[in-house]
């Protein structure tokens, strides 16, 4: 694999290895901050993301399968100075 150069690179070293750290503990299990869980599934069910009837258990499993796939895109972000990941099913 080629290395990158510094200015080609999304994201630095350590935010690479904190990602990998995120990446291993979301696909053991969803963690909210607290209250966070509801409203998020809220939002996605008026954004009709998601049908009004998925449960949070639901909402959390389908988020636990789309990180396990190895299949899947991660896409990186800024959005008010913090770096964002999205999974896109591929």
């Amino acid at each position: 694999m080629t290395e990158l150069a510094e200015h080609e690179k999304v994201l630095s070293d350590e935010a690479g290895v904190t990602l990998v750290h995120a990446l291993r503990a979301i696909r053991s299990k969803v963690r909210w901050k607290p209250g966070k869980d509801v409203i998020h599934l809220k939002k996605r069910q008026s954004m009709r993301h998601l049908s009004v009837s998925v449960s949070l258990a639901d909402y959390e499993q389908l988020i636990c399968d789309i990180v396990r796939n190895g299949n899947n895109i991660v896409y990186f972000y800024d959005f008010r100075r913090k770096k964002w990941g999205t999974f896109f099913r591929n």
